[in-house]
């Protein structure tokens, strides 16, 4: 899924019963194996994504997956690594969206590791929710807030206002806010926690080798600087959580600002649902993994739904990520005085007590989205 704003693209890379979680062909890519299971990549135009990034990162620590940093050997290629659920898919009105994941990495590194995860892309706001991290691995294991390498090494990295030198790694507890400066403004990164979290925090320099991820490069030892954060789940974590909001090119005064006056509303996140609200845009956006109600809105299949209400107006956007269920049904509250302004044909729509009863048609198991707009 990609998220085009005007000061930064978010890209995030999701696999499914369909889409292996990676590939490795003739000794290439040979440590890829977290690359689909949710690695979120952030273009700032910092640059931090080049030079000697892929050697250095550790490829089993990519922001935004949860890892217990479990690898295998590749005997062959081609092989598939393929999710054994199909609940991997999103929503979008093509200004706001989420991307939605339950996996597990069964079929990937032979881990139990599994989990449900949620990314809302918002007006220059990226909410991360994680539910149902569980595992019977006796290994470590910890969600990637963060890995990026710093091209200025000497830009600064503070998590709770505490500035981090070279070299340093710290577990803080009830840490709210986080802040990397860029080399300009557009580069850099706010982290906010919506609860108090436990993180483990780092600058430092990291080291690899081109030849460990292609066979047929010659050894060429590299190192680069790195600021990180990562939310700690433990050993065979059960039923575990996460939530935090990046925020591209806000200042340090902002960061701390907005983690004590949030415009986001964490709704749900659980093993069923994953919810928001964005206050400042009047939009609620739901992911369903189950036919449950929240907030007045009742899934009566699995689905994601995102109501947009505006003066006179409120916008239904619906979609199946599961891509497997041929219809997809909503109640939802119905305004006074509202009428029909335009829908996508593929949906239908009657009054059902005091709700609307919208039903979409996903035949065609493509995991779009479908609009409907109310008004007066």
């Amino acid at each position: 899924m990609i998220d085009t704003k005007p000061t930064y693209v978010a890209a995030l890379s999701m696999f499914s019963k369909r889409i292996s979680a990676f590939e490795s062909i003739g000794g290439q890519n040979l440590l890829g194996f977290y690359t689909g299971t949710g690695a979120l990549s952030i273009y700032n135009g910092d640059a931090a994504l080049k030079g000697n990034y892929y050697p250095t990162v550790d490829m089993t620590s990519s922001p935004g997956t949860t890892t217990d940093h479990k690898t295998k050997s590749i005997t062959a290629d081609n092989l598939k690594y393929l999710n054994p659920y199909s609940w991997s898919g999103g929503i979008s009105d093509q200004t706001f969206g989420s991307a939605t994941m339950q996996y597990s990495l069964k079929n990937v590194t032979g881990s139990s590791l599994m989990a449900r995860k949620s990314w809302f892309f918002l007006n220059g706001k990226i909410v991360a929710l994680g539910s149902g991290i569980s595992s019977q691995e006796n290994l470590n294991t910890e969600t990637i807030v963060e890995n990026r390498q710093l091209i200025h090494p000497t830009n600064a990295f503070s998590v709770s206002g505490t500035t981090l030198s070279t070299g340093q790694t710290k577990t803080l507890s009830n840490v709210k806010w986080a802040y990397l400066n860029g080399s300009t403004q557009n580069e850099s990164m706010g982290y906010v926690f919506p609860a108090a979290t436990t993180v483990t925090s780092y600058k430092r320099v990291q080291s690899g080798d081109w030849k460990t991820l292609n066979t047929r490069n010659s050894p060429s030892p590299v190192s680069a600087t790195y600021a990180g954060l990562r939310i700690p789940h433990g050993k065979a974590p059960q039923n575990k959580s996460y939530s935090y909001i990046l925020l591209p090119g806000k200042s340090k005064q902002a960061t701390e600002a907005y983690s004590k006056k949030m415009d986001v509303e964490i709704r749900a996140n659980n093993l069923n649902q994953q919810a928001v609200f964005d206050k400042s845009q009047n939009l609620w956006i739901g992911n369903f993994l189950q036919p449950s109600s929240l907030n007045g809105y009742s899934a009566k299949t699995r689905g994601s739904m995102m109501v947009k209400k505006a003066s006179g107006s409120e916008k239904i956007v619906i979609s199946d990520p599961s891509m497997e269920q041929s219809k997809v049904t909503f109640l939802v509250p119905q305004q006074t005085g509202f009428k029909l302004k335009r829908k996508s044909p593929e949906i239908t729509y009657s009054t059902q007590g005091k709700n609307w009863l919208i039903q979409v048609n996903t035949s065609a198991k493509n995991g779009a989205s479908f609009t409907i707009l109310f008004g007066k």
